[in-house]
């Protein structure tokens, strides 16, 4: 009776409610935020892009409600499901001997320096799997946080990187050449995750739910073409 009885308040009180979210870059969220608005016009939508590190502690201790993140989250108190797999690419600069070419064996790359993300961040984990299916320790000239920062270097020549597909980062880009890798496979799997132990309010699960259906239903709409 006292679940019901607060479901309701919820539900009355649902012009005041607001979701807290923790996104990386992909170009399928803003319509993902942009129609789940047209359904709850007037629920308040807190969006950041923190380090992996520091949204998860967030998500622990309830500052945010929701991560839409790369790889499971291996957390007890935190539930993760995947939503879609996307491809991973290389990117070079436009003048890379590399660039002549629209596909590459990630082994090819062994000599180049490498920009990439920073040790503890949920990409890194993906491109360090990446280096060991390829088959060998990369040379990393430079780890950073900021995706956009480690391929704005990419686009003024200081090394090379990776790029996912769903990513918007390209259209800023000007400089570079993605490039497919034969060799190894290379995709990585998006998810969304959120506390277990923590009872989230009614627009909280509605938008995650939401979420779910949508981005798998839009992933897979962009895979088949």
């Amino acid at each position: 009776m006292q679940e019901a009885k607060t479901e309701i308040q919820e539900l009355a009180n649902i012009q005041e409610d607001s979701i807290a979210i923790n996104v990386m870059n992909s170009k399928l969220l803003p319509k993902l935020f942009f129609d789940f608005y047209k359904k709850r016009p007037n629920v308040k939508i807190r969006q950041y892009v923190l380090p992996d590190k520091l949204a998860q502690q967030k998500l622990i201790f309830g500052d945010i409600d929701l991560m839409i993140v790369i790889n499971p989250i291996v957390d007890q108190r935190i539930e993760w499901v995947p939503l879609f797999t996307e491809e991973i690419f290389l990117v070079v600069p436009k003048n890379h001997p590399l660039a002549t070419k629209e596909s590459v064996s990630l082994i090819e790359a062994k000599d180049e320096m490498f920009i990439v993300s920073e040790t503890g961040q949920n990409f890194r984990a993906t491109e360090n799997h990446l280096f060991e299916k390829g088959g060998f320790t990369p040379k990393i000239a430079f780890e950073g946080e900021d995706l956009s920062i480690i391929l704005q270097l990419v686009n003024e020549g200081k090394g090379i990187s990776f790029i996912f597909q769903h990513s918007f980062l390209d259209t800023y880009l000007d400089n570079v050449k993605i490039l497919k890798i034969s060799n190894p496979v290379c995709f990585q799997t998006v998810g969304i995750a959120w506390n277990k132990n923590r009872k989230s309010s009614f627009v909280v699960n509605s938008f995650r739910d939401f979420a779910i259906s949508f981005l798998k239903d839009s992933a897979n709409k962009d895979f088949s073409n």
